[in-house]
């Protein structure tokens, strides 16, 4: 397997945001969606895509190279193609994941698979 995963980059990789995502749940991360909800603000748009299509806001709770986890007031089905917009760039991501962390407030893990970086006075 090891030689596999040195010669396959897309195995490294699925094997490498998977192993993100164990982490971040395992450190509590439901716990620190709680936490942050009830001081920040939403500052990301969010756009699903597909067949369902909606609009909503969200706030950003944390982010690394390939993996970005949101706070939602709406539950995200795994596999759902997302584009996020904040002031500074547009995500391209698929919802990995999808924790109810209170009543109507859900924890979104995304596979980032495009950054588009805007100009500044851009919308």
């Amino acid at each position: 397997m090891q030689e596999h995963l040195s010669e396959c980059r897309e195995c490294s990789t699925r094997l490498q945001a998977m192993a993100t995502l164990v982490a971040m749940v395992k450190r509590g991360s439901a716990h620190q969606a709680k936490k942050e909800e009830a001081t920040g603000q939403p500052n990301a748009q969010v756009y699903v895509l597909g067949s369902n299509r909606f609009r909503t806001r969200g706030r950003i709770l944390e982010r690394s190279h390939d993996v970005l986890r949101l706070l939602l007031a709406q539950e995200l089905v795994p596999e759902t193609l997302a584009q996020i917009r904040t002031p500074e760039e547009v995500l391209l991501g698929e919802v990995r994941y999808c924790l109810r962390v209170s009543g109507n407030r859900f924890e979104i893990a995304l596979r980032v698979q495009a950054i588009t970086k805007l100009l500044p006075g851009s919308e």
